[in-house]
């Protein structure tokens, strides 16, 4: 079936490697005739579509998904990358929708070298990137920012809203395609109508927040894959590049890959063991709080992340957050951490006291405290980052 060979070769093309460097083997087959296509996993059949074009979605969602079980030893996040000719690479995590395929195409019709539009693996040990050089997937929403850059036309799958365009790497640039790499810029997308292109630098602990939104297999890896997060950040610029054109931001993103990174300490949030005692948390300072079991907790200098494994539960901490976090032992009384705090910040005991207590009433409602249970459901994502995501002054 010709259609079905040509659209395979665009969409597939630029994942072909020598079989003899192939460590595990999963068979995909795609088996057309006049009524459409079937797809069959491992000699399987899966499922049958009546339009090409769906099929050849399906194929590619089903290799991706491959990838990801036959790399149990990297964490992987949901995202681009680029990279320039010296291996400094930009991460531009993001969820369906997000706007990282039409930046990481722009970036690549400038000149740097692509990796993924979907999916990159880190290396636990020296925080490698480990690309994935698919073609990028472009939707219907992104077809006309892409279309200076390459003719789309030919490479249509589907029609409606479940048009797809598969788009070999080499047919935005001159970079040509990278495997690995080191981050220097973890950059995420926001496009606004209307908005002047601008990159406004976030904080880290934000930007661990951002990436548990955008990470694979996090269960796979527990408390340490936040950990590992929290190291990449460490050591990149992290922004936020707001813009409508994705032409636009480029020279600003790709700044970032000439500027020197200050890299900062990652400090566990270590706290005490639990203490049995039954926790409390009331308007009345002589409550006490302990921290709940098996929370996860990073620090850097300008504040903290927690992250509850068990729950998918996160939380963004100041640097009082930070403070407190660990000597929430259950004994000692929340007016009692606010005088013990006073000599350690810039404010008096009252003003930590009222802190403390809107903290310790956040971390009771999210389930973060011992012996309280959540009143608030696990978190909508895209509801929590809301607030960060507003335009910035």
């Amino acid at each position: 079936m010709p259609e079905l060979v040509s659209r395979l070769e665009l969409a597939l093309a630029d994942l072909a490697v020598d079989r003899a460097d192939v460590g595990s083997e999963i068979s995909y087959e795609l088996r057309g005739d006049r009524a459409g296509a079937e797809l069959l996993v491992n000699d399987e059949r899966v499922q049958r579509f009546t339009r090409v074009g769906s099929a050849v979605d399906h194929l590619v969602g089903a290799i991706n998904q491959g990838v990801l079980d036959t790399s149990p030893d990297t964490l992987n996040l949901h995202a681009a990358a680029v990279a320039d000719a010296t291996g400094n690479a930009l991460l531009l995590p993001g969820v369906s929708g997000a706007g990282k395929t039409t930046l990481c195409a722009a970036l690549v019709g400038a000149g740097l070298a692509y990796m993924s539009d979907e999916m990159i693996g880190v290396e636990p040990v020296d925080l490698t990137l480990l690309g994935y050089p698919k073609g990028l997937t472009v939707k219907a929403g992104g077809r006309d920012l892409l279309g200076h850059h390459v003719d789309l036309r030919p490479c249509s799958m589907g029609d409606g809203t479940e048009a797809r365009w598969y788009v070999p790497a080499g047919a935005l640039g001159d970079g040509g395609v990278r495997t690995t790499s080191s981050a220097c810029a973890v950059v995420f997308a926001r496009r606004l109508q209307g908005a002047e292109p601008s990159l406004d630098a976030i904080s880290r602990p934000e930007s661990v927040l951002r990436l548990l939104l955008n990470t694979f297999d996090l269960g796979r890896f527990g408390p340490g894959g936040v950990e590992l997060l929290a190291r990449l950040v460490s050591q990149c610029h992290c922004a936020m590049a707001t813009y409508d054109e994705a032409d636009a931001v480029v020279p600003l993103v790709s700044g970032l890959l000439h500027d020197a990174v200050d890299p900062v300490e990652v400090v566990p949030l270590a706290a005490h063991g639990p203490s049995g005692r039954p926790a409390t948390v009331s308007t009345d300072a002589s409550s006490s709080a302990e921290h709940r079991d098996g929370v996860v907790g990073i620090a850097f200098p300008d504040g903290g992340v927690l992250y509850d494994p068990a729950t998918g539960r996160a939380l963004l901490l100041d640097r009082i957050g930070v403070a407190v976090w660990p000597i929430l032992d259950g004994h000692t009384s929340i007016g009692e951490l606010a005088d013990e705090l006073a000599g350690h910040f810039d404010a008096g005991a009252e003003e930590i006291r009222g802190d403390l207590l809107s903290l310790c009433h956040q971390l009771a409602e999210s389930g973060f405290l011992a012996g309280i249970e959540a009143t608030v459901d696990p978190p909508d994502w895209r509801k929590a980052l809301a607030a960060l995501d507003a335009p910035r002054r």
